[in-house]
């Protein structure tokens, strides 16, 4: 008996008929759910590759990251103040909205701030809650998941490391992507919930970074660009009223934009384009050159799917969505970063890093967008689970290696002093903002002098130091302290760098401006460490480097000295 065969008394006729089904499938093209079924898989599998991938180098940043830096700690003194009336007025040395500020007041207040490791879940929400973002945007936008996009949050250590800080800069990037989505959809379907929503995470995303106000000028540009092109008047005045309502929520930090503008210049220099895309470059290139290449082509395959909804006619309204969903992200990361390079060169301050958390982010999640609104075609399917592959592949071992990095050994050092400074030593700091962490760390009794002198280091006083650019010898208050110290017998601890070589004391600075730097701070602190170095060259009888124990990140790896005698 044949295998097709049954014992009804027509059992020819239906293995027959059976066979012929089938053939028809076949050649009509139906018959293909093992082609279909492994793409899906591929597709479900690297997406859980993605997500593991970034759990487990969040975790390993959370683990290996150490004591806070500078910055967190400037944030978390100015959180922790003795009122919101104080916390309102050191607002104006932070860069992170007051919202941020208020929320890890109250992480702080539940009992969350005791330690730096508990103050680190902090930032472990606010990383985690960009790549949540990115899968929300394909969700909602193309119902599809992430891949490329969540590959890369997930290998590029500069993205998990600053989006992760202490700082906010993940939660504020995360509300940006979220507000992209919602104002799309509020601009495409005028409802009451819909532009409710819209309206709330965008007001939200100015009030947890302030770079935020360029990339909602970008998003309300694009959809308000797409709406006019379709002669949709209503749908192209919706984002516009969005974005208004967010950016009128600023108008109360009028008061800290003015005080900040006095001093404001102490770090001002000519920012380029050209300073901008090799920061940016910078950041994109951590994980790795065939990471960068592969975000590159991702970027490509965007702009090349926007384009193609551009130029290709379709009558179909679901081709009509796709198209519009493509043409407004690409729209939007360009216009966003357009705007993002604006701002920077307007704000005439060199960027760092971390300042491209955020737009990168946004770019790369508006580029998958582009591409997957496109995903009735298997070949762009297929180019996404590939990258995405090779993304997680090749950027591993970086992502590895560089998020085993701590952001800083001052607490270390600090641990140094503690157990060796002496009542009567007296440790200078220069520059004088690492004071604001050994302030954290440090609690022996040795006197702290700071390069200028600064009489509160809680925070970041840019407005002293201006106020020691005006004086005629700021340093009359430091150098009689270091040599009462000396000839006492007692130590003079250096933590971080006095700069010249000995002896180069230099002529002092007239008052600012300068005629080719203006008011910049940078030749003023050069000028009075060079004048400490030479006074400590010229009169400490002995010298010794003190190991720290540790060697800290890129931004603030400290070295310590201790002098004593005096000749």
């Amino acid at each position: 008996m044949s295998p097709d065969a049954t014992s009804s008394s027509d059992g020819t006729e239906v293995t027959t008929s059976r066979r012929r089904k089938r053939r028809r499938r076949r050649s009509s093209g139906h018959d293909r759910p093992r082609r279909v079924d492994r793409l899906v898989q591929a597709e479900r599998v690297v997406a859980i590759a993605a997500v593991a991938a970034v759990i487990f180098f969040h975790w390993v940043y959370l683990d290996s990251a150490g004591g806070l830096w500078r910055d967190e700690v400037n944030g978390v003194n100015t959180a922790a103040a003795a009122s919101i009336g104080e916390l309102w007025r050191l607002a104006e040395f932070e860069s992170m909205p007051v919202p941020m500020l208020l929320a890890l007041r109250a992480w702080i207040g539940v009992g969350l701030g005791a330690s730096d490791f508990t103050l680190r879940l902090f930032g472990l929400v606010s990383g985690l809650a960009l790549p949540a973002a990115a899968w929300f945007a394909l969700r909602r936008l193309t119902r599809s998941a992430p891949l490329v996009c969540l590959a890369i949050l997930a290998v590029n250590p500069d993205v998990v490391r600053w989006s992760s800080t202490v700082r906010g800069w993940g939660v504020g990037a995360a509300l940006a992507v979220v507000s992209m989505v919602l104002v799309r959809e509020a601009s495409v379907a005028l409802t009451r919930r819909r532009i409710t929503f819209a309206v709330i995470a965008a007001i939200l995303a100015v009030q947890t970074q302030y770079q935020n106000v360029a990339l909602l000028v970008g998003i309300v540009a694009a959809a308000a660009a797409v709406a006019t092109t379709r002669r949709r008047w209503a749908e192209a005045g919706v984002p516009i009223g969005i974005g208004a309502m967010a950016v009128l929520t600023l108008l109360p930090y009028g008061g800290i934009f003015e005080r900040r503008a006095a001093w404001n210049a102490l770090g001002e220099m000519p920012v380029t384009i050209g300073d901008l895309l090799g920061h940016a470059w910078e950041l994109g290139s951590t994980s790795g050159t065939l990471v960068l290449t592969c975000s590159l082509a991702l970027l490509a395959m965007g702009l090349i799917a926007a384009v193609q909804w551009i130029v290709s006619p379709d009558v179909e309204s679901v081709n009509r969505s796709r198209r519009g969903v493509a043409t407004y992200a690409a729209a939007a990361a360009i216009l966003s970063a357009g705007a993002l390079a604006v701002f920077y060169r307007l704000l005439a301050h060199p960027t760092q890093p971390w300042y491209y958390v955020g737009i990168a982010s946004f770019v790369v999640v508006c580029a998958e967008v582009a591409v997957a609104s496109a995903a009735a075609a298997r070949m762009a399917r297929t180019a996404l689970v590939v990258l995405a592959t090779v993304v997680l592949v090749a950027g591993a071992p970086f992502a590895w290696t560089a998020l085993r990095e701590p952001h800083t050994n001052v607490d270390h050092l600090a641990a140094r002093l503690n157990a060796e400074a002496a009542p009567g030593d007296v440790v200078v700091i220069s520059p004088w903002f690492l004071a604001t962490t050994v302030s954290r760390y440090y609690k022996g009794s040795a006197s702290l002098v700071t390069i200028p002198p600064i009489d509160d280091v809680r925070v970041h006083r840019y407005d002293l130091v201006k106020a020691a650019m005006l004086e005629t010898d700021p340093m009359a208050r430091a150098l009689p302290k270091l040599q009462h110290a000396l000839e006492s017998g007692h130590q003079v601890w250096v933590v971080g760098s006095l700069g010249a070589a000995p002896g180069a004391s230099g002529a002092r600075l007239p008052p600012p401006p300068l005629p080719h730097t203006g008011w910049n701070a940078a030749p003023y602190l050069a000028a009075w460490a060079r004048e400490v170095n030479a006074f400590l060259s010229a009169h400490a009888l002995e010298a010794r480097e003190v190991p720290v124990g540790l060697k800290g990140g890129r931004f603030e790896d400290v070295g310590l000295a201790a002098l004593k005698g005096w000749k």
